[in-house]
């Protein structure tokens, strides 16, 4: 004898499966503490999706699109499970991480190549050395308060004058 099973009706969802994808801002690095900004851009997740947000594996955030987070130092990855209210399955998004880089301070040097007495028409090359400004960093010359030179380390002039002050500034280029 052949003993049989009342059969199984199989109903499938019509609806698609959800597809998340996150962003943030900023989006290319952070320093530390930086506050950056996440969303989730949910489609087929029906009328009203639930979200999970996780920073560095743990939940974080509330159930909601947007999320906001900030790290002291060191690594972040943030990514959300969106739970569909069209009964499908919860999906993962993609994950953004983010390695932080450290802050640091800049600092700016200035050497001449005579610092005795100069004479007339002679020439002087001075030379800038910045540190902690990310490579490379935008130089701009002054003489006497003016603008006279742009972008390079050294400076060379030979109409100098008695009293004349000459000084740089280094405009970084690193982010934090």
């Amino acid at each position: 004898d052949t003993a049989y099973a009342p059969p199984f009706a199989v109903n499938v969802n019509p609806q698609p499966a959800p597809q998340i994808n996150i962003t943030s801002n900023p989006s290319t690095f952070l320093c530390p503490q930086q506050i950056c900004m996440f969303n989730a851009n949910v489609t087929n997740g029906g009328a009203i999706p639930s979200f999970q947000w996780f920073l560095n594996g743990n939940t974080a955030g509330g159930n909601s699109n947007l999320f906001t987070a900030a790290n002291p130092s060191g690594f972040m990855s943030v990514y959300v499970v969106v739970t569909p209210s069209t009964g499908c399955p919860p999906q993962q998004s993609n994950s953004i991480t983010f390695n932080i880089v450290p802050s640091l301070t800049p600092s700016l040097t200035l050497a001449a190549s005579l610092t005795d007495s100069i004479c007339p028409n002679q020439p002087v090359i001075f030379t800038a050395t910045a540190s902690n400004t990310g490579n490379p960093p935008v130089y701009s010359w002054f003489l006497n308060g003016i603008q006279v030179g742009d972008t390079a380390s050294t400076f060379s002039i030979a109409t100098l004058q008695e009293g004349g002050e000459i000084y740089v500034t280094a405009t970084s280029t690193y982010p934090c």
